[in-house]
This record gives C-alpha cells, structure tokens and sequence, in this order.
C-alpha cells in the first residue's frame, strides 16, 4: 500500500525463455518420506488453479476504471476522491469504518500505479496460486492486505492510504518463508533467495525517499512471512485437513486480534483536535463577550474592572492553555502553523484587555492609540487565519 505512486513493485516475470524458469521451487507432495521433489512450475495458463490472481487483477483494473468514469484523474486522484471510494485513513478507520483496511488494497493512485502492482501481482501470484489452491490463495491475500493496512494505521497517522503493495509484499514474505524449509530443494532455495533479496531490498529503499508507505509494504512482508512459516506444515501434510482447517483458523484469529488491538490503541491526533478546537473557540465567546462593556460610560468602574480581568482576561488566558495543549499534539504541518497564528491572535487579544483594563483603571485616555495599534494586529492576525482556512 502506498500514499502516492511507487514503481518499486515491478519484478521480472517468468516466461518460457526466461532464466527465472529454473528458480521454480520443487514441492514435494504427498507423504514427507518421499525425497523425491515433484517440480511445481508457474501458471501459464488460466486453469482450476489459476482463478485468483487473474480475477484480483480484473477486480483492481474494473474499480480503477469506475474511478476514472466517475471524475477520478487517470495519473493521479486527490485524496479526497480516494477517501470516498475507501482509501485508508486513520480517522475514519478510528470512527467505524474498519473495511477501509481491506478497500484500500483495491485502490490505486494513478494508472501507473495500477500497472506496477498488477503486474508484480500476476508474476508472483502465478506461482504462489498454483502450491496453495485458489481458495486458501485468496485468504492469504487477504490476511497480507490486512496486516499491510494495520501497519500502516498504526504508523501513519494523517497519510491516505491505498494500493495493493502491502498484499503483494505479503505474497513475496509467503514465498521467502518456504524457500527458508526443506519444502524446497536447497538449489532452487540459494537462486529465489537471491532473487528475492534483491527486490525486497530495492523496493523497500526506494520507500524511503518519501511518498511511498513502506508501513504497509513491511507489515505485509511480514504478515506473508508468518503465514508462510504457518503454511509449512499444511503444505507437508496435504491429506490432513484437521492440520489445515487449525492453522488456517489460527491465522485468522492472529490477525484479527491483532487488527483490533492496533486499531483499540492507535488514538486519532486529528479528532483530539477538533475537541480541542471546540473548546478554543467556547472560550474565545466568552472572552468575547467583555467587548461589549468596553466604552460603555454608564457602567461603573468595579464592574468594567471586573467584565476585563475577572472574565475577558480570564477566559484568553484558558483558552492560550488549550492552544498549548494543541501544540502538543502530533499534527499536519499546515495545522501547526495555524496554532502558531492562534497564539499570536490570543497573544494580541490579551495585550488589548490589559490595556483597556489600565485606561479604565486610570480613567486615562493615553492608551488610545496602542489600543488602536493591537486591534489592528488583530485583525491583520484574523485576516491571515481566514485565508489559511479558505486555502
């Protein structure tokens, strides 16, 4: 899964003249006593064996090309056009919609995007599908994308998600934990893992150059790994369907706890936020409010005193502690210069109520003109918040 386009996805593909042909891994089938491996070659073709992978892509390449009818930029959606059809953001994951974990890794940034990840898709599952079955190929799919989007929800905390890297690393972790077992003939085992080092390393630093959720190409690397690991033994005994029917139960037990866990402990820095602006601008009414007395000269002095310290400063000074309370938070850069403008807005309000508090309390109109230059750095300071808001 990716915030925006990686081409780090691309692999070489196996073809009948491609050296890769002899990297197949031999699976020994059947009773583990017997030595002999039986060579377990890539799909060439769409069979019983081959339904998934073709059908993933198909499934990819249709939501895509509903995405452009429907006003999407071919080379690169906006985020908020990738929120709607299901991208994964933390917000929203948080609110409810868990299924953003397993939407997302349908979704692609742009067709280039698209084109990379089908086409590492197809390469590495036309080998995987083939040992598995189709079935317990599209679990695995599945269980990788899951722990590609956990990863990244847990990591990424304003980053729009989307793409099916974190499931296609998740395929390639598969295929290194049984090229690390005896299930394949230590030949075979030295040239993939070879082969694979060199992707995966490539791949994942690429990721970080910036752009590119490695979060998610990680989780599902290792989300594959364990899988794969876990495979080992329903691989080893293909006739015992107890053994299968456990571990693939274990599995989605493992992954959902895990999910649920991750998704129970990860908070929300934007909701916080809100909450936290909410309160800000309660207090700023209240403050507020003051002005109304201010150049009232039918009010007593005690009670004009009190309107500017006891409630007008009072209420800026709580609401100067809700900003730092802000600045604590982990949030976008363009909301951390807005904060910044908010203090010097709270900063400037303050400054104006104490000097309205010593006119009154001199009965002195030599204040005026500062008076007059604060309100003006109030508004100048308004005018810049109004505008970060509109942009």
């Amino acid at each position: 899964m990716e915030n925006n386009f990686n081409p780090s996805n691309e692999t070489t593909p196996h073809s009948p003249t491609d050296p890769a042909m002899e990297a197949i891994p031999s699976l020994t089938q059947g009773s583990t006593d017997n030595n002999e491996p039986v060579s377990l070659a890539p799909a060439t073709k769409f069979g019983k064996n081959f339904l998934v992978t073709p059908a993933l892509i198909l499934v990819n390449l249709g939501i895509f090309i509903a995405m452009v009818i429907s006003g999407a930029n071919v080379f690169n959606p906006d985020a908020e056009t990738l929120i709607q059809w299901g991208a994964l953001f933390r917000t929203d994951v948080l609110a409810g919609e868990w299924w953003r974990l397993f939407t997302a890794a349908f979704l692609h940034i742009g067709i280039l995007h698209l084109a990379m990840n089908m086409y590492a898709l197809f390469d590495i599952g036309k080998t995987i599908e083939p040992m598995v079955g189709p079935l317990k190929f599209i679990l695995i799919y599945l269980l990788c994308a899951l722990g590609g989007s956990t990863a990244s929800l847990y990591w990424n905390s304003f980053s729009v998600g989307a793409g099916a890297s974190g499931a296609i690393f998740g395929l390639f972790g598969f295929y290194l934990a049984l090229l690390t077992t005896d299930l394949i003939d230590s030949g075979t085992r030295k040239k993939e893992l070879t082969t694979l080092a060199v992707f995966m390393g490539y791949n994942l630093l690429y990721g970080l150059k910036g752009g590119v959720d490695n979060a998610a190409h990680i989780g599902g690397l290792v989300s594959g790994f364990i899988i794969g690991k876990s495979f080992y033994y329903v691989l080893s005994e293909p006739g015992n369907k107890a053994l299968e029917r456990n571990v693939l139960l274990a599995l989605i037990i493992g992954f959902v706890l895990t999910t649920t866990l991750t998704i129970s402990t990860v908070t929300d820095p934007l909701t916080t936020y809100e909450t936290k602006y909410k309160r800000f601008t309660q207090l700023e009414k209240s403050a507020l409010e003051t002005y109304q007395y201010l150049g009232d000269t039918s009010i007593e002095k005690e009670k004009m005193l009190y309107e500017i310290n006891d409630r007008g400063l009072y209420y800026w000074n709580e609401a100067k502690d809700v900003l730092k309370e802000i600045d604590q938070l982990e949030l976008p850069q363009s909301l951390k210069e807005r904060n910044k403008l908010m203090h010097q807005y709270v900063d400037t309000r303050i400054s104006t109520y104490e000097l309205f508090h010593k006119a009154v309390w001199e009965d002195s109109r030599q204040y005026d003109q500062k008076i007059l230059e604060a309100t003006m750095k109030t508004d100048s300071i308004l005018n810049l918040l109004n505008v970060n808001a509109i942009n």
